[in-house]
C-alpha cells in the first residue's frame, strides 16, 4: 500500500508517533517571542459562551477570548455550546484493539523473520476468513525512541471490552484463528488499549459567533481511512491563515465563515466514508452526494 503513494499523489506515506507529533506541535506553541501559549494544565472547560467569548472552567475561573478554538476532542464540551444541544454518536458495533511493539524485537525473534520478511512497508491488513468483520493492521511508525509497529485488531463488540478486563488475553482469544506467526506478534504486546468504536454524522456547523471548532470537535472520524489527525492539521493551517489582515474583533465571525465554507463540505466527504471499512465505500454513496456536489461548486 506505502509503495503506492509516490505515484499516485507525488508524495511517499509517512508516519509519526502521536507522541512526537504533540511534542514538536508543544515547542512551537510554547517557544519564541511571537506571542507564545500559556498551557494550563489539569483544568476542563465546562462552558463556553460563544457570543462574547468566554470560557467557564473548572476550577471557577472565568477567561475571556476574541476567538475561542474549540480543538477538545471526539468529547468535545465546547462542541455542545456550538451546536446548542447534546449530539449522540451511533455504535457500530465494532471495537478496536491497540498496541505498539518495538520493531527490533520482531526482528530479533526467529519465529517473526519471514512475517517481517513480506510485510509491505506500507499498511498490512490481515483477515480473518472466516470473519470478514475481523482484521489485524501493522505499519510502521518512525519515533524519537526507535522505529515501533502500530497494530490495530478491529472486530465485533465483545463483553470483553470493559475495563476489567484482561484485554491481552482477550485480544488472543479473538483474533485466534490466525497463523502462527500473527498470533506470536500478538504476544509481544505488552499495554493493550481497546475502544468501541461510535460514529457520528457532520455536524450542521462547526462555529457560532466567536467560537470555532476543529479536529475531532467539528469532524470526529472512525480510524477506518486513517485521516482523523490529517485533516486536524490541515484545520489548523488553514485557520492560521484567516486572522491575516484582522484588526477588529468584529470581524471574527465573517473570518470563520470564510473557513467553514472553505473546509466543512470538503471534510465531510473524508469524515463520511470513514465509517465504513476499505473497499465498502459505495454503502455510503448517496450520503456522500449532497457534500460533493456543494464542494464542487
Amino acid at each position: 500500500m506505502g509503495s503506492a503513494f509516490p505515484t499516485g499523489f507525488g508524495e511517499r506515506l509517512m508516519a509519526i508517533h502521536r507522541i512526537d507529533l504533540y511534542n514538536e506541535l508543544l515547542k512551537l506553541a510554547l517557544e519564541g517571542t511571537d506571542n507564545p501559549a500559556l498551557l494550563r494544565l489539569g483544568i476542563a472547560v465546562e462552558d463556553v459562551d460563544t457570543t462574547d467569548g468566554s470560557l467557564f472552567l473548572s476550577d471557577g475561573t472565568k477567561c475571556h477570548a476574541d476567538l475561542i478554538v474549540g480543538a477538545d476532542g471526539t468529547h468535545s464540551a465546547t462542541r455542545r455550546s456550538v451546536l446548542k444541544s447534546k449530539d449522540q454518536p451511533a455504535m457500530t458495533g465494532m471495537s478496536a484493539f491497540r498496541f505498539l511493539v518495538p520493531t527490533d524485537r520482531i526482528e530479533n525473534e526467529a519465529s517473526l523473520c519471514g512475517l517481517y520478511e513480506w510485510k509491505s512497508s506500507g499498511t498490512t491488513i490481515f483477515v480473518d476468513t472466516s470473519d470478514k468483520t475481523v482484521e489485524l493492521k501493522v505499519f510502521k511508525l518512525t519515533s524519537s525512541r526507535g522505529e515501533v509497529q502500530n497494530v490495530v485488531g478491529i472486530h465485533p463488540t465483545r463483553s470483553h471490552n470493559g475495563a476489567e478486563t484482561d484485554l491481552k488475553a482477550a485480544l488472543l482469544d479473538e483474533f485466534r484463528n490466525f497463523r502462527s506467526d500473527i498470533l506470536r506478534l500478538l504476544e509481544l504486546a505488552e499495554e493493550v488499549k481497546c475502544w468501541r468504536l461510535a460514529y457520528y454524522e457532520p455536524f450542521p456547523t462547526w462555529l457560532s459567533e466567536k467560537t470555532v471548532l476543529i479536529g475531532d470537535a467539528a469532524h470526529p472520524m472512525l480510524p477506518f481511512g486513517g485521516q482523523a489527525a490529517n485533516q486536524a492539521i490541515k484545520d489548523g493551517g488553514a485557520l492560521g491563515l484567516l486572522p491575516t489582515g484582522v484588526n477588529n474583533d468584529a470581524e471574527i465571525p465573517q473570518r470563520l465563515r470564510i473557513f467553514e465554507n472553505l473546509k466543512k463540505n470538503r471534510t465531510s466527504i473524508i469524515q463520511i466514508p470513514s465509517s465504513v471499512r476499505i473497499g465498502r465505500e459505495r454503502e455510503v454513496e448517496r450520503k456522500l452526494r449532497p457534500f460533493a456536489q456543494s464542494a464542487s461548486e
